[in-house]
């Protein structure tokens, strides 16, 4: 695999470097050529802009620091460039290809088992009224986040009338004011009818003690 991929043969060329930034480059390129491996890749003749920049987002949902990142994309943008200069490939892939913008760690991806385990959970037995009818909220926030897709804020933003459980849709207001209707799965509707039913009137009570809200306009959560 190395072979095919003439990582050893790059590696010796960069002879301008310090040590510790050739086993860097090294050590990056070996990671993607292991998961260029995983996809059937078996050279450097197949990789292309697309796959390239779905490595990139691999990157992000292992939690890599932007910095970490950036630097797995400057080793591929030297190791395909000197491909190209060797006439090994006719075009740079990497030409372009750049690193999330953002500062800070990037967050991680739940894993699909991680996202069940998480919806799988009930709520825990208790005796008190109001802490029964918030495991009911959080579990119809879960299943709403999954099952529709919503940002947080829209999650947070939604009220009531908002929800049609007849047609299974939720109006939801997104960035800048914009309005759109996302479906709601059967597992959120569910939850939603246990929160409305129950929780929700518990949670009223209790509120409506130090702040007035009128129920039917109130946020939903």
């Amino acid at each position: 695999m190395a072979v095919a991929w003439d990582l050893d043969e790059f590696a010796a060329s960069l002879t301008a470097l310090a040590p510790a930034s050739v086993t860097a480059y090294r050590r990056d390129l070996g990671a993607f050529v292991e998961w260029a491996d995983r996809l059937g890749l078996t050279g450097p003749e197949g990789v292309d802009r697309r796959v390239l920049r779905r490595y990139v987002a691999f990157l992000t949902t292992r939690g890599y620091a932007r910095r970490t990142i950036a630097r797995h994309v400057a080793s591929l943008r030297r190791y395909f460039d000197w491909l190209r200069r060797r006439g090994r490939i006719e075009v740079d892939p990497s030409a372009r290809l750049s690193a999330p913008g953002h500062d800070g760690r990037l967050p991680r991806v739940l894993r699909r088992d991680e996202i069940e385990t998480l919806l799988d959970i009930g709520p825990a037995p208790t005796d008190d009224p109001l802490e029964a009818a918030l495991a009911q909220r959080d579990i119809a926030v879960l299943e709403i986040l999954y099952g529709s897709g919503l940002r947080v804020a829209e999650v947070c933003g939604l009220r009531p009338v908002d929800i049609d459980l007849d047609r299974a849709r939720l109006t939801v207001w997104g960035k800048g004011a914009k309005q759109r209707v996302v479906p709601l799965s059967d597992p959120s509707a569910s939850a939603l009818v246990s929160w409305l039913t129950g929780g929700r009137a518990e949670w009223l009570t209790t509120v409506a003690t130090s702040v007035r809200l009128d129920g039917t306009t109130a946020a939903l959560f």
